[in-house]
């Protein structure tokens, strides 16, 4: 398959408002509109650096939706594996290459940290002390995070990276809402919900909200 601009690199082969920030109960604004105010802020200052951590069985299409949006607004995007390998097998069979190993991502300071969905990725990713350190150490220094699908739940929520007053939201299985439920203020019907420098997001179908929600984030309305 023939994957758009920044996606083309990763993949081979067959391969509501809330608190403090508004969520993705509103209407979004427009891809273009934010790529157009993205790109100008960005004008002549270095390009804001991205993490995005995979794993094997991860969500190929929440790591390519966040990956091209916000290589396409000026971001630097990272692709970084846990693995021992840089080509790791998604969920749905397509071979992702990363950039780098995670352990290479240690000494860099991340504007911002965007986890792929998928159950068994999201798994693999919170077994990753390297990744697990960086998250927390970037959610001390109030940047942002941001976790799509299984993964609010079984990364974030069993790390404790959202408090306990804050609402999250991920994929709608009775067990994962549940497990979000018990680590913060509640499982949040939404296809988006940012509270403070969090964004959580129901599953692939909703990463391109999720990836614009992150782009007003970094760069401003």
């Amino acid at each position: 398959p023939i994957w758009p601009t920044a996606a083309n690199r990763l993949f081979t082969g067959s391969v509501a408002t809330l608190g403090r920030v508004a969520s993705g109960g509103s209407t979004p604004r427009s891809s273009s509109s934010l790529y157009r105010r993205a790109a100008s802020n960005a004008a002549g200052s270095p390009a804001l650096q991205v993490l995005l951590p995979v794993a094997r069985e991860c969500d190929a299409v929440s790591a390519s939706c966040l990956s091209d949006v916000l290589v396409r607004a000026g971001a630097a995007v990272t692709v970084a594996s846990i693995e021992r390998d840089l080509e790791v097998r998604t969920s749905c069979g397509l071979k992702l290459r990363a950039d780098v190993p995670i352990s290479g991502c240690l000494a860099q300071d991340w504007a911002a940290i965007v986890c792929p969905g998928g159950e068994g990725g999201a798994e693999r990713l919170s077994g990753s002390t390297d990744l697990v350190s960086l998250l927390k150490q970037s959610r001390r220094s109030g940047r942002v995070l941001a976790a799509v699908g299984a993964t609010p739940a079984v990364l974030f929520g069993e790390h404790k990276l959202i408090e306990y007053d804050e609402k999250a939201t991920g994929y709608p299985s009775t067990r994962l809402r549940k497990a979000l439920s018990a680590c913060c203020a509640g499982w949040w019907d939404a296809a988006v919900v940012v509270d403070r420098r969090v964004v959580t997001s129901k599953g692939p179908g909703t990463s391109l909200q999720c990836a614009l929600k992150i782009v007003e984030i970094l760069y401003g309305r």
